[in-house]
């Protein structure tokens, strides 16, 4: 496959992609986007993991915590959340 050919693409927001994350061992990514929502999928099929579900406006970054058990995410409305694991639950809220 030559250099800069698209590997695979899927729906992941029911609006645009804002930020795209790896996990720490790159089994897995995380997406926010410009609906609010915070998504977590399987780096290899594509399939989604956990949907965090929403912020109150456009998700701008998205990061794993260094032990790839956390999901940090930062919106447009000055938010920034801390998630747990691949459950769904709200850790922290600054």
């Amino acid at each position: 496959m030559a250099a800069g050919s698209q590997v695979k693409s899927w729906e992941a927001h029911q609006a645009d992609v804002w930020s795209v994350a790896y996990s720490p061992d790159g089994s897995k990514r995380v997406t926010g986007g410009s609906e609010g929502a915070v998504k977590v999928w399987n780096a290899e099929t594509g399939e989604l993991i956990a949907d965090y579900g929403s912020q109150t406006s456009t998700v701008h970054v998205v990061a794993y915590g260094d032990d790839g058990r956390h999901v940090l995410s930062g919106s447009r409305d000055g938010t920034m959340r801390i998630w747990k694991g691949e459950c769904g639950a709200e850790g922290r809220r600054d």
